[in-house]
């Protein structure tokens, strides 16, 4: 949805990104994405670091259970 994955290294072909979300929180940035590949839908929550000019991503992936209803 939009071009942040990019940002962050891109994705892998088989997931589609179906919402995403910038959240800067106390001087840190957060991505939320809702994604969807052939095992079901996920959320994605990365944490990106740009102290001392080196960039680190920290992600954590969660499944959606019940997605059908929404």
């Amino acid at each position: 949805m939009s071009d942040e994955g990019a940002e962050r290294g891109g994705s892998r072909r088989d997931e589609e990104e179906l919402a995403s979300k910038q959240l800067i929180i106390h001087h840190k940035r957060y991505y939320v994405d809702v994604k969807q590949n052939s095992n079901g839908r996920f959320i994605k929550i990365a944490e990106v670091s740009c102290s001392y000019n080196y960039g680190c991503e920290y992600p954590v992936c969660l499944k959606l259970f019940g997605t059908a209803n929404y």
